[in-house]
């Protein structure tokens, strides 16, 4: 599972970030803060190809 964090970004920005990773399946949360920017955290589950191990060398 994959993080990726968005820190000082418009609230215009979060709808951005929010169609990009939803469309690949990931879980988006935005706060938004007292300045009126956000902070964003993505949520990507890893892709099988990312997960399978490497060949042993014999």
């Amino acid at each position: 599972m994959n993080k990726k964090f968005f820190t000082k970004v418009s609230p215009k920005a979060v709808g951005g970030i929010r169609r990009l990773y939803e469309a690949q399946g990931g879980e988006v949360h935005a706060k938004l803060q007292g300045d009126g920017s956000a902070i964003v955290v993505v949520t990507l589950a890893e892709s099988k190809e990312k997960r399978r191990k490497a060949p042993i060398a014999a």
